[in-house]
């Protein structure tokens, strides 16, 4: 439909049900993942910060949509995936100072994996 607009609650739905899913399935699989060596409080934390960080983006990918400027639409989106791989990157920085030589590589592993699920 022409003209129609999309309700951006329900554009953001997917990203609830991801957060609901990962969280259901990190709990889930809680044993199995201690077989596979990775810690599940780290994926859990880092589902959590994933889904704030993008619906930060999200908030500025919708800003970009209804500004009429080009260039205030690329602002917009680039400011959202700054925001987004800035909030990551601190919060990876502020887990590795804080476990020092423990840092549980499989679960750095999970968390850029749900990275690319949520982007």
């Amino acid at each position: 439909m022409a003209g129609s607009k999309i309700n951006p609650l329900k554009a953001f739905l997917p990203l609830v049900g991801i957060f609901i899913l990962v969280n259901l399935l990190g709990s889930y699989l809680n044993p199995q993942m201690k077989d596979w060596k990775i810690d599940a409080r780290v994926v859990l934390w880092g589902n959590i910060i994933l889904f704030l960080a993008s619906g930060l983006s999200f908030y500025f990918y919708q800003k970009s949509i209804a500004n009429k400027q080009p260039y205030g639409f690329l602002n917009y989106i680039y400011a959202g995936i700054l925001v987004k791989m800035m909030l990551c990157l601190v919060a990876a920085f502020i887990y590795i100072k804080m476990s020092g030589k423990s840092v549980n590589k499989p679960a750095i592993f999970a968390c850029m994996f749900l990275y690319l699920v949520y982007t």
